[in-house]
């Protein structure tokens, strides 16, 4: 190596870390969609570390990382995106080692020893900032896929440092285990490494094309080598243990005949034949994906194959390249394994084996190292053969250097624009509709975030075109019901709920917004019974308690409405409105079994500590309400007014009258009692209506 490579190489690692730094900086803002709702947010299991109910099914690794990202951070999607970036850097990172490290073995005698850092460095950098990783970066739950790649490239580093280091086999042995085993409990594509890491130890570390002089020394090591595994059995025992944990699971998922089998040889809803015949089109789109990425979607809901014509076309493009990577293999290995390493690494979600979901970007997470490789290389011979042409050595580097300049910068600002669609939900949704404007979900989808952010008169047409391409069931239908309430066309919203319960009368959702009409008409005990029925129906539904609680509170069962409270703050622990309504009814109940001022205080601060400052005016007048009811005036009096200056900050100036009436109570040492069938304050949170959300 040269003698300032240890300076070169810091300076490479640091350029790698600042370029991924630039690129998915704003994916720190990004929001938790699509996927992530039910494996994230509704998923009860990740919220505790121990006992381990993540621990379950293939991906146990992958859900034990959401799990600690829920215990440090809770829901707060800043942790989760952060977790998903250093997974991705440290990814690109071990690029730039296992490629740098691959191009000084013997096998390529000595011609990229002065450029395999900077060589290594290209091709870690231009994927690093690819806008087509976008998916398995900024999509939270798509970190499976990025750390599956991650323990992939990490498994061949370690099996590269095994075979060349003169010390530490046995860590590096070990490492390459738990590499491989980390791997298999995020996804299934990890098990493409016990075909992949055989051939580059074939390959590479053979060396079938060392120099003469050097064959009897390399023979002698790789015999040393072969003794060594030899003697550490454990090693295969090491690989295959993930099999013996991961092969029946994944035996009874393929070839499950229950009609709710969504993967494998069991899906009925796409033949094996078909859904090959159609990955030629869906792999010919991923390669124009990775050469102009122009056009990303977060959900294609692509087609069979239909016609000869989209078949045809892209398989003789396929079939061609297949063939080149092998013929490669034959006559230029190192080219050979690049190219047949792509399509192995992509078999298992796209050959004869049915997904739901024929494609999806982030499944090109690992596959484009590959293709990003073999264009660098190919760059760097074309620049180097126009350099012999016109006699200049130089050129060589100013045409590499420019291409890989352009590329980074080129695909870094396709990836900070990809981001922001992450950022805005609408717009995310909007650009797959433009994109695929056939897929009913991604109407849907756009639907649904326009409900949430409250624009529901264009919610509303957005719903009814889903319906009309074919999404015709409950939890559409629902939302239309809903942005048709909400926009005040509430006749039109109730036939709409009508429909809903005719398909399924236990739709929890559809109960609840039926309560809620009951309940601003002033039919409570009505209402009641509906959102009896609607948790009958979904037990886990918090908003479904809440709902509840609301409604006991407005008829005056104040012993019911805690009760209703609590249970939705169990099943939802970071439910802002559930705790603010319980902790008002614990320190201003007229019932005196009921009123239980340091319990409310319990509750204040578990909900104090989850808000950022400063600390809504509401939160504040019920705190100040329950030290005055434990007895704590003087302390009631001071939040009390930090509660008025507050509210009149905000310009609530009803809010800040009313509170001056209680800190003038609390002032004479009186607790503030609120009168019987009064409701606490009105009070607005973003979880508001979660519970009934399409």
């Amino acid at each position: 190596m040269p003698q300032n490579w240890k300076l070169r190489w810091i300076l490479q690692v640091a350029l790698l870390l600042i370029l991924g730094e630039v690129a998915y900086l704003n994916s720190l803002d990004a929001s938790f969609v699509f996927d992530d709702i039910g494996n994230i947010i509704n998923n009860p299991e990740i919220r505790q570390l121990w006992p381990a109910d993540w621990f379950h099914g293939n991906r146990w690794f992958g859900f034990f990382t959401l799990a600690l990202n829920y215990h440090w951070g809770g829901f707060d999607p800043w942790g989760y995106h952060l977790f998903n970036m250093g997974v991705h850097l440290a990814a690109a990172l071990t690029l730039f080692g296992l490629v740098s490290r691959t191009l000084r073995l013997t096998y390529f005698q000595n011609r990229f020893q002065e450029s395999a850092d900077w060589l290594g460095f290209s091709i870690a950098a231009i994927w690093l900032v690819h806008p087509l990783n976008t998916q398995a970066v900024t999509y939270v739950i798509q970190r499976l896929e990025s750390l599956m790649g991650l323990c992939f490239l990490f498994c061949l580093y370690c099996v590269l440092r095994f075979a060349t280091c003169s010390r530490g086999k046995v860590a590096w042995s070990c490492l390459a285990v738990v590499a491989f085993c980390i791997g298999m409990g995020s996804k299934e594509v990890m098990a493409m490494a016990v075909l992949v890491v055989p051939a580059y130890w074939w390959i590479f570390l053979r060396a079938p094309r060392v120099a003469e002089k050097n064959k009897k020394e390399y023979s002698e090591r790789i015999a040393g080598i072969s003794k060594l595994l030899a003697r550490r059995w454990w090693l295969a025992i090491g690989f295959a243990l993930p099999f013996y944990w991961f092969i029946p699971p994944i035996y009874r998922n393929f070839t499950s005949t229950s009609g709710s089998a969504k993967t494998g040889f069991g899906y009925k809803g796409i033949a094996p034949l078909d859904y090959a015949l159609s990955q030629f089109g869906v792999i010919t789109h991923y390669l124009r994906l990775s050469f102009w990425p122009s056009d990303l979607c977060i959900d294609y809901d692509w087609q069979p194959a239909a016609s000869a014509g989209e078949i045809v076309p892209p398989m003789l493009l396929i079939m061609t390249l297949v063939i080149a990577a092998f013929v490669a293999l034959r006559y230029r290995p190192a080219i050979g394994f690049v190219g047949v390493a792509f399509f192995t690494i992509l078999a298992p979600t796209s050959s004869i084996m049915p997904i739901k979901d024929l494609a999806f970007e982030h499944r090109m997470y690992l596959p484009l190292t590959c293709l990003v490789t073999l264009c660098v290389f190919a760059v760097y011979w074309t620049a180097g053969r126009l350099a012999s042409l016109v006699g200049r050595p130089r050129v060589r580097q100013a045409t590499y250097i420019l291409f890989v300049g352009v590329s980074v910068i080129g695909l870094a600002s396709r990836t900070i624009l990809r981001n922001e669609d992450y950022i805005n939900p609408i717009g995310l949704w909007a650009s797959a509709v433009r994109c695929v404007p056939h897929n009913a979900r991604n109407h849907a989808n756009l639907a649904t975030v326009l409900w949430r952010n409250k624009e529901y008169a264009k919610a509303t047409p957005v719903f009814e075109k889903a319906i009309e391409l074919g999404l015709d069931n409950c939890v559409v239908r629902h939302g239309l019901a809903e942005a048709l309430l909400r926009s005040g066309k509430t006749e039109q919203g109730r036939k709409q709920l009508d429909i809903v319960l005719a398909f399924d009368p236990g739709f929890a959702p559809a109960r609840l917004s039926y309560g809620r009409l009951l309940m601003d008409a002033g039919n409570s005990e009505a209402a009641i019974e509906e959102f009896e029925s609607a948790i009958e129906s979904e037990p886990s539904n918090s908003f479904s308690h809440f709902q509840l609680g609301e409604c006991l509170l407005k008829v005056g069962d104040d012993e019911g409405a805690v009760a209703a409270y609590r249970e939705a703050i169990r099943l939802h622990p970071q439910s802002l409105d559930a705790r603010v309504r319980l902790s008002w009814i614990l320190a201003t109940s007229p019932d005196p079994t009921v009123r239980n001022g340091e319990k409310a205080l319990e509750h204040i601060d578990a909900l104090k500590a989850g808000l950022p400052e400063p600390i809504p005016p509401y939160v504040l007048d019920t705190e100040a309400a329950a030290l005055a009811t434990a007895g704590r005036y003087a302390d009631a009096t001071l939040v009390a007014k930090k509660a008025i200056d507050q509210a009149m900050r905000l310009q609530q100036d009803d809010l800040a009258n009313d509170i001056e009436y209680r800190k003038a109570l609390y002032a004479q040492k009186t607790i503030y009692v609120r009168e019987a069938l009064q409701p606490p304050t009105e009070i607005e949170s973003p979880e508001s209506g979660s519970g009934s959300r399409p």
